[in-house]
């Protein structure tokens, strides 16, 4: 699966909430401030792509993969496959 890196705020949300993290949880697994993600999702900021790919990729890493249409959850032990 090609990743993709233009994922809506509802996405992102969507996935983070599908994967049970809050805001720390997902600044811990991205290095992205929580403040920065919380932004993002509220539509209040676009986030540079730098950090569009850093959670794209640890939402992937955690199962989660997102894509124009759909958010899809994939085992991680068949992610790095």
């Amino acid at each position: 699966m090609k990743l993709y890196l233009e994922p809506t705020p509802e996405q992102l949300r969507s996935a983070r909430s599908w994967l049970g993290w809050n805001l720390d949880d997902a600044a811990e697994a991205t290095g992205v401030n929580r403040g920065t993600i919380s932004r993002i999702e509220q539509e209040l900021s676009q986030g540079t792509r730098d950090t569009i790919k850093r959670l794209a990729t640890a939402y992937a890493d955690a199962g989660i993969w997102l894509d124009e249409n759909q958010i899809t959850y994939v085992e991680p032990e068949l992610v790095a496959l």
